[in-house]
């Protein structure tokens, strides 16, 4: 149980330190991303594009671990 809490302390300092390098703390850029009728700033989706292309990776390689769903009804009847 001790080794899933510091991974996923880990976990949340990558994410909040790819949010600051990417400048997403700026509540400025959130705005201009959101605001399309006004000078609308693309680079959230930037930012957004390179995490799913980051998580595509390893999940197109089957690293991680997937239930079936007859495994997943089954545990359920119990």
């Amino acid at each position: 149980m001790r080794a899933g809490i510091v991974g996923a302390f880990a976990c949340g300092l990558i994410f909040a330190f790819g949010l600051a390098a990417g400048g997403m703390t700026q509540p400025s850029k959130v705005v201009g991303f959101l605001g399309v009728t006004g000078a609308w700033d693309p680079s959230l989706a930037l930012v957004m594009g390179g995490a799913l292309g980051t998580h595509a990776l390893p999940l197109r390689a089957g690293a991680f671990a997937t239930a079936s769903r007859a495994k997943v009804l089954r545990s359920n009847e119990k």
